[in-house]
């Protein structure tokens, strides 16, 4: 992939597909591929958002249409926004540029690979970045949603992201985050009073009530 990345012409063709009206949906969600895979190292992640990947990718993963080309096209954009998120360089400015909002908007998508790679955008944008966790955590819905994903996903993988994620909000936006209603975080089958318990620690960054014996 470093040869072909070194030698330009993929890429180029790849934003060209992207760039373009005429373009069907399956070819830019390949082109979204095509980026995903090249962002491999720093320099790449570097050389791929300075050649104004992000907004393209940011409006395919807007793209409305058919449900199963919707669901391949998004996850691809998603995917590739994940990877060059792994540059921490990139965090802070994908807040601004509506990376991010973009990311907590995918999580209401009923598809469970789109909502994973939207969880992976946000972890990785969320990394040692206060900003970033603050705007997610402060995002009207957000904590719900992902309360929602984490304990009530058949998902394995989304499960272990989404909690990731809340992680790394609690770490890094431990003064933002100051409480999250008990009645999102009711757990069910899943989870019961343990993961209610668990969950509202980790929100509210203080320590679950204690069990009435």
């Amino acid at each position: 992939m470093q040869k072909l990345f070194d030698d330009g012409h993929l890429l180029s063709k790849a934003v060209e597909w992207l760039r373009s009206d005429d373009s069907l949906p399956e070819v830019k969600g390949s082109a979204a591929l095509v980026v995903g895979n090249l962002a491999r190292t720093d320099e790449n992640c570097k050389a791929l958002v300075q050649s104004g990947v992000v907004p393209l990718l940011i409006d395919l993963v807007h793209w409305k249409g058919d449900e199963e080309i919707c669901c391949k096209v998004h996850t691809a954009s998603l995917a590739a926004l994940r990877n060059l998120s792994i540059l921490e360089s990139n965090r802070l400015p994908f807040l601004h540029c509506g990376v991010v909002d973009t990311a907590i908007e995918a999580l209401c998508s009923p598809a469970a690979t789109v909502q994973f790679n939207a969880l992976g955008v946000l972890r990785l944008a969320s990394t040692k970045q206060v900003e970033v966790c603050r705007h997610i955590a402060t995002s009207k819905g957000t904590l719900a949603r992902l309360c929602e994903l984490v304990g009530q996903s058949s998902f394995s993988h989304i499960q272990l992201e989404g909690g990731r994620l809340i992680a790394s909000i609690v770490k890094y936006s431990s003064s933002a985050v100051t409480f999250l209603p008990s009645t999102l975080c009711r757990g069910g089958e899943r989870g019961g009073g343990v993961w209610r318990d668990k969950m509202y620690c980790c929100i509210a960054g203080g320590r679950p009530p204690r069990h009435q014996e």
